[in-house]
This record gives C-alpha cells, sequence and structure tokens, in this order.
C-alpha cells in the first residue's frame, strides 16, 4: 500500500491533463471540476495535498485517504488559520475541496466531503512567539553570568528551563520536595491547563540538583522570585554576551519561551535517535512540555526540524 501522501499524489497525477484545453470542458462542470490543466495548479494541489496526509498521520495515525475526515480537515484548517491569511486560507479551502472530488473520482470506494471548508484567520490577532534559542546561545548566556559572578536568582530559574524544557511559571513554583533522586523525577506541579507531570532526570543533572538543593528544607522554592524577573533578566543580559544577536529574541518579546522551544527540539531529535516514530517522539515531547497527546500546534510551534 502507498502511503497516504503517494495516494494523495496519485489521485492529483492522474486527472492531471497539461496542454488540454480548458474551454472544451468549460460546458460540463462536472469535468472541468475534477481535471487539472496547469502545472501550477498541480504544484498547488500537490503542496495542500502533502500538508494535509502528514498533519493526518502525525495527529490522527492515518494510513489511507479514505479516512481522511471532514473534521480533520477542519482541524487542519484550523491550524493553518494560525499562520496564513485570509486570502491564503481561502485558496487552501478551495484546493481541498477539489482534491476531495478527485479522491471520489479516482477511489471509487471513497465518499470524502472535504467542501469548502471556511475558517478565520488568526493572523494579527496575536503575535506568536516563534523564536527558538540556540543551545549555542543559551550557553553563552550561562557561561556570561559565572563568569562574570552575577547573583542574581533568575539564572538558576534559566538553567532550570534549559535542563526541563519548563515554563517560567512552573520554574518559580518548584520546591526541594519535588526532586525525586530514588526514582530519578522531577514532579511539576499543576500549572497551565492543569496538568500534573513527571519528567526523568538525567543522570548529567544530578549533581546540579544537589547543588541547588544544599541548605533548603522541603518546602522551599528553588527559585523563590517573581516569573517576570526570569524573563526581565534574560532581556537585560542578552544585549551585554559577546557573539549573540540579541535583537532576534527582543524583538520576539520571549525569554524562557524561546529556551522550552529550544529543548523540545532537542528532546525530539533524541527520542527519534532512539527509535521512536514521528508521531510518538512529539506526542512525548508533547506530554513532557505539559500539553498532551496530538497538538499539531505544539508540533509546529515548538519542534524545528
Amino acid at each position: 500500500m502507498a502511503s497516504i501522501k503517494g495516494q494523495v499524489f496519485h489521485v492529483i497525477d492522474s486527472n492531471f491533463s497539461p496542454g488540454q484545453d480548458k474551454r472544451n470542458d468549460k460546458f460540463d462542470e462536472n469535468m472541468e471540476k475534477t481535471k487539472i490543466y496547469s502545472f501550477s495548479e498541480r504544484n498547488n494541489l500537490r503542496q495542500t495535498a502533502m500538508e494535509l496526509a502528514q498533519y493526518c498521520k502525525v495527529i490522527y495515525d492515518v494510513k489511507q485517504v479514505k479516512d481522511i475526515t471532514y473534521g480533520m480537515v477542519r482541524n487542519f484548517m484550523k491550524d493553518k488559520a494560525n499562520t496564513c491569511n485570509q486570502n491564503t486560507l481561502d485558496n487552501i479551502s478551495s484546493r481541498l475541496s477539489k482534491i476531495g472530488k478527485l479522491v471520489n473520482q479516482t477511489y471509487k470506494s471513497c465518499d470524502v466531503d472535504w467542501s469548502f471548508i471556511k475558517v478565520k484567520s488568526m493572523v494579527g490577532e496575536e503575535k506568536l512567539r516563534d523564536i527558538p534559542m540556540s543551545r549555542e546561545d543559551f550557553n553563552k548566556l550561562i557561561s556570561y553570568a559565572k563568569e562574570n559572578n552575577l547573583t542574581s536568582r533568575a539564572i538558576l530559574g534559566v538553567e532550570l528551563a534549559g535542563a526541563f524544557g519548563l515554563r517560567v511559571s512552573e520554574v518559580c513554583k518548584l520546591q526541594v520536595r519535588d526532586i525525586d533522586f530514588e526514582g530519578m523525577k522531577l514532579h511539576i506541579h499543576q500549572s497551565k491547563g492543569g496538568l500534573s507531570r513527571d519528567l526523568n532526570i538525567k543522570e548529567e543533572y544530578k549533581k546540579f540538583l544537589q547543588k541547588v538543593m544544599t541548605n533548603k528544607a522541603s518546602l522551599d522554592r528553588l527559585v523563590p522570585i517573581k516569573e517576570d524577573s526570569v524573563n526581565k533578566w534574560i532581556r537585560e543580559t542578552l544585549p551585554k554576551v559577546e557573539g549573540i544577536d540579541a535583537t532576534k529574541y527582543l524583538n520576539a518579546k520571549t525569554g524562557v519561551h524561546s529556551i522550552r522551544k529550544m529543548w523540545a527540539t532537542e528532546r525530539y531529535i533524541e527520542l527519534i535517535l532512539q527509535g521512536l516514530d514521528e508521531k510518538d517522539a512529539c506526542n512525548k515531547v508533547s506530554n513532557e512540555l505539559g500539553h498532551g497527546d496530538n497538538r499539531w500546534d505544539v508540533v509546529k510551534n515548538y519542534i524545528y526540524k
């Protein structure tokens, strides 16, 4: 069986009629809607079909085009609404409608309906914080703090975010009792969305955590400062570090969030190298970030492959 991408490409290529005069078919509405006359139209349809196929494979584990439902396509469109303007969304909707008709014509057992699914563009509604920090810049930031004997509590918060991919709110809530060396787990209390979770403590971070626990009681916070203080320290310190282009981070108005993206990408690559497939690796990263399963927005906005 061909892959789902191969299936949709077959559908498009089977109905491609380059050089045929479209005017001959203009009086037959059904004929015109199920033929592709130009290379540009074929390429646009293939691009949209490939993106839909990848989305449905990763999020829903769909293996056959006949199993792509109206709801899946609508969710795909809602996802595209986060990054596409209204004109682009309307073009994608029109292409999906045609692809659905081509699917039914090519595979007679199919009866899909992807007709003109309309969603509103969210571009301009909210600025996406889509800048990941590089591990190189992260290391330079921490090295600068240590070499200059900086004493801000925010530094530890930044290190914890880089080690475990934590939100700034989670960094500032961590207590000594949340560190379990017996099970090698770090417990993250309910945060955004009410999801508590346990993260594995890698051996390389054991000594680091043991050090930050020194002279602290069980209920003491590891980083006893306000959340804004951590991000403020990042924004104020980045321009001082030689070799870092601080402008890209400052313009994106990001802080710990960019470090979470760095961590998520590295974790995804690690899981792929361990043998997990793309869907399982994405879901594991999403859960470890505190988002749950089947979150395509997390995959797209956190993982930079």
